[in-house]
């Protein structure tokens, strides 16, 4: 997509907006998700991150649905990315075995990371308990990445948290957190 056709996208999203069709608006905001390339990442980061600043989106690590992993907040410093390959074998007489290629399971992601009270006010606590909540749902959540890259819709297969050093009123001071994410489909219309 060029720059003109980003701009006739926005203006388009913004008359629809104007005149109260809000569901053209969102199907023309969804479809500058779906273009790739170096010019259409910043609108697309623009348009899934709306009224927040620059400074906020460069602490952005990923969003899963509503929730934020950023510097501050509820970062992550792990991050595991696993894709695996079936191949089976075939057994010939007489000749070495064959190897047949089966297809593969889901991509899975594993995140970890450290929470503090005394960051931002224990906001990424906030955070913490709005993923549970999300995955609650039992619903897949669209993942995107610090640049606007689209990844696919994605499920939390787990969360597991430790606080530690606590607080007078039973909070904690410091908490680790994991999870684990599983691939559901690039498009979530059609699995």
């Amino acid at each position: 997509m060029t720059q003109e056709q980003i701009t006739k996208n926005q203006q388009s999203i913004e008359k629809a907006r104007k005149a109260g069709e809000q569901e053209k608006a969102r199907a023309l905001k969804d479809s500058a998700y779906v273009t790739r390339g170096p010019v259409t990442r910043s609108a697309r980061r623009d348009d899934f991150f709306p009224g927040r600043s620059e400074s906020m989106d460069a602490r952005v690590q990923m969003r899963l649905g509503a929730v934020s992993f950023s510097i501050g907040l509820m970062a992550y410093n792990s991050l595991t990315r696993s894709a695996q390959w079936r191949w089976a074998e075939q057994q010939r007489v007489g000749q070495d075995d064959l190897l047949q290629y089966t297809g593969k399971p889901r991509r899975t992601v594993k995140l970890s990371g450290e929470l503090h009270a005394g960051i931002c006010d224990g906001l990424g606590f906030d955070e913490l308990e709005l993923l549970q909540s999300q995955a609650d749902l039992a619903a897949p959540q669209l993942l995107v990445s610090a640049v606007g890259d689209v990844l696919g819709y994605w499920v939390v297969k787990s969360v597991e948290s430790t606080g530690t050093s606590f607080l007078p009123g039973g909070g904690p001071r410091h908490a680790t957190f994991s999870m684990e994410l599983q691939h559901y489909a690039d498009d979530i219309h059609n699995p």
